[in-house]
């Protein structure tokens, strides 16, 4: 797999998965990540892909988990400019406003599940839930969150 580093070929909005198929996207996004080394964080549109799937190293432990048909349903706390990197845009970073906190609803099995995510963690769960909506951090303009 390879990673996209051409911007207008993620600017879409991907489509919702079925569970099992987002199990096995999962995968696919998880070998990719760790193979390109530092990532912290990919999604299905930078693989070429077209579905509601990203990975990221969040946690305590900073350990992967796979998150299908994510949604955020809620922001909190401060707003924060940080300098981001992005695996489609491999040496170059971006200024992005980012809450301090957000509730994060997925897919686990047949059921909906909420998760929250603060500092670091929140910023990593925004950053690839824009992806999957077609927003990157040379998109994202000033004010905008």
């Amino acid at each position: 797999m390879f990673i996209h580093n051409q911007k207008n070929k993620i600017e879409f909005k991907c489509k919702d998965v079925d569970y099992n198929e987002g199990k096995l996207i999962g995968q696919i996004l998880l070998r990719t990540a760790i193979v390109n080394g530092n990532c912290v964080g990919l999604a299905h549109n930078q693989i070429g892909g077209n579905k509601k799937v990203f990975v990221a190293r969040v946690g305590k432990n900073n350990t992967w988990k796979v998150f299908i048909n994510p949604e955020i349903t809620f922001y909190e706390g401060e707003v924060t400019d940080n300098l981001e990197g992005c695996m489609t845009f491999p040496k170059k970073q971006n200024s992005v406003k980012r809450y301090h906190k957000v509730e994060l609803r997925h897919q686990v099995e047949n059921e909906s599940v909420v998760d929250y995510f603060f500092g670091a963690n929140a910023h990593i769960i925004q950053h690839e839930a824009d992806h999957l909506k077609g927003i990157h951090i040379f998109n994202k303009t000033k004010g905008n969150i």
